[in-house]
């Protein structure tokens, strides 16, 4: 499997519903090093969610294996 497909299959583990399908969304938009450079308020815009719950899914992504995917900068990573 894929590195974006072994993330998604944690993310399984640990969400369902809309919040997986925003999961699998913020994962396909990581960039090459696992940040994620969209803001939630773009985020949210992009998928009709609110800017929220966009924020805790990832804080999900925070949790996943490796350390650091999600992160939008070192600092947070």
């Amino acid at each position: 499997a894929s590195a974006r497909e072994h993330l998604v299959g944690q993310a399984r583990l640990l969400v369902a519903g809309d919040d997986l399908d925003i999961a699998a969304y913020l994962i396909q938009s990581l960039d090459v090093h696992g940040y994620l450079r969209t803001t939630n308020e773009e985020l949210a815009s992009e998928l009709g969610f609110a800017p929220q719950q966009i924020e805790r899914v990832v804080s999900v992504l925070h949790k996943l294996d490796p350390p650091g995917i999600g992160a939008r900068d070192l600092r947070e990573c």
